[in-house]
C-alpha cells in the first residue's frame, strides 16, 4: 500500500480498469478502494478521475452504480475530478 500512496501523491489522473461482476468492480480493486479511505487520501492531488470498465451482460445501465459509487466519493473530497 505504500508504493500504491506513493504513485497516487506523484499523479493528478488515476485510471482505475475493472472487470464488472454484479454491478460491482472487482473485488480486488474494491478493497483497494476501501484502505483509500484514510486522512492521507488529503494529499492526493488527483483532479481528474478515468474509469474503463468491461462488463458481460448488454443491460443499458450495467455500469451506472459503479459511475454513481465514484461520483459520491468524488463529491466529498475537497477537490472533485472531472470525468473524462
Amino acid at each position: 500500500m505504500a508504493l500504491i500512496f506513493q504513485i497516487l501523491m506523484r499523479t493528478d489522473t488515476p485510471v482505475i480498469a475493472s472487470l464488472v461482476y454484479f454491478y460491482g468492480i472487482s473485488a480486488q480493486l474494491k478493497a483497494l478502494v476501501d484502505r483509500l479511505h484514510t486522512p492521507m487520501r488529503n494529499a492526493f492531488s488527483i483532479g481528474r478521475l478515468g474509469l474503463i470498465l468491461v462488463g458481460a451482460a448488454t443491460l443499458p445501465d450495467l455500469f451506472d452504480p459503479i459511475v454513481m459509487q465514484y461520483q459520491i466519493v468524488a463529491a466529498a473530497a475537497t477537490k472533485p475530478p472531472r470525468w473524462f
